[in-house]
């Protein structure tokens, strides 16, 4: 929680996440998304969307991905929306069967990732499904994704074992190969 100097209320802060050159860092919180720039340290822009639970920018583009809160809840809802910071719109709307947890974005791609699954899109231009992952639970939302062309992703292994599985998925086109790794003692 961090108190705004300015108007001395309280803001909760729901997701922290650096771009992908590390210039600049997002946060959701329950009364919008703050954009700081991190050389000079500023803060670079405010969308008053309302309670957010994750949110991502794309570099220092104009395009922020966002999880909305659900009305009635508070907590994450099942709806992704990617806002263009410059024109001042909404550019696209994804919705799901099931609340979103993370979300993650690259050059290329646009990862939404739910408790069990990853949806992978294509992103920017032209967003369409490419491919669907089943994951073990994952309520934490965790799943990384290269910040080079997002060919490399690596998440929870779907699998019902103890211990600390991870899958790294490298995807090529229309290919994808997986490799798992397992930490910890067998």
């Amino acid at each position: 929680m961090s108190v705004n100097r300015y108007s001395r209320t309280t803001t909760d802060v729901l997701s922290l996440r650096f771009n992908q050159d590390s210039t600049c860092f997002i946060c959701a919180t329950c009364d919008g998304i703050r954009i700081f720039n991190v050389e000079p340290f500023a803060q670079k822009s405010f969308l008053d969307v309302g309670r957010a639970t994750y949110a991502e920018m794309l570099y220092r583009t104009n395009l922020i991905a966002y999880v909305p809160a659900d009305h009635v809840t508070g907590l994450s809802s099942n709806v992704v929306n990617v806002y263009d910071d410059e024109r001042k719109v909404h550019v696209l709307e994804l919705c799901f069967s099931l609340p979103v947890v993370s979300i993650r974005m690259s050059r290329t791609r646009l990862l939404v990732v739910l408790v069990r699954k990853i949806h992978i899109f294509s992103f920017p231009n032209q967003c369409r499904l490419l491919h669907t992952i089943d994951t073990r639970d994952n309520p934490r939302g965790l799943c990384e994704l290269s910040n080079t062309d997002g060919s490399l992703l690596v998440f929870p292994f779907n699998a019902k074992t103890k211990g600390g599985f991870v899958q790294f998925l490298v995807s090529k086109i229309f290919t994808i190969d997986y490799i798992k790794i397992r930490f910890g003692k067998k």
